[in-house]
Formats: C-alpha cells, structure tokens, sequence
C-alpha cells in the first residue's frame, strides 16, 4: 500500500469511493458525475489535494499506473479560492449535471 498525490486517471475512482463510502452530507446528494468534476478540480488546483491509497502492484514491486485505488483524502489548502475556481472552470457544467438530484 502507498500514499500518493491523486492523478487524473484516479479521479473516477475516488469519486466512485466516495460515493460508495460517504453516503451522507450534500456532496453526496449530487452524484457521481458532479463528484468526478470536484475531484479533477481539486486534482488541477494549487488551492487543494487529493491523496490516494493504492494497492502495489501484483508482483510486489514499485507501483505502477495500474494500482488500484483504495481509499483517499481530500482537502484544501484555501477553501475560497478553491470554490471560486471550481465554479468558474467547472460550475455550468457541474450545475447541470447535479440539478436532476437537486
């Protein structure tokens, strides 16, 4: 198992773990579709991260592009920034796919 900074090929997994795992709370009410946009934001932000745990690869070795990804951790060093930058680069579409559950 390895801890790492998430990538954006991991970004459907982590939002398919947090909606499988976190299950309560808002973010959860606006599906996975909204959850994979918040989570690439916060992949490409210098204002937040995501950290992933991923399994090693089969043989043991150094980890590969193929690990699967665990669990994860996501937070923001500049919560405001954050947002204001996920709405501006990503709020009509994020909208709109999260208003059929709103």
């Amino acid at each position: 198992m390895i801890v790492r900074g998430a990538r954006a090929p991991d970004v459907p997994r982590v939002a398919e773990l947090h909606v499988d795992r976190i299950n309560e709370g808002f973010l959860a009410t606006l599906g996975p579709a909204f959850l994979r946009r918040l989570y690439r934001r916060a992949v490409l932000s210098a204002h937040a991260f995501v950290l992933v745990a991923a399994s090693r690869s089969a043989t043991g070795g150094a980890p590969s592009g193929d690990d699967r990804v665990v669990g994860f951790v996501a937070g923001a060093h500049d919560l405001a920034r954050f947002y204001r930058s996920f709405l501006l680069r990503d709020g009509l579409v994020a909208g709109a796919v999260a208003a059929p559950r709103l």
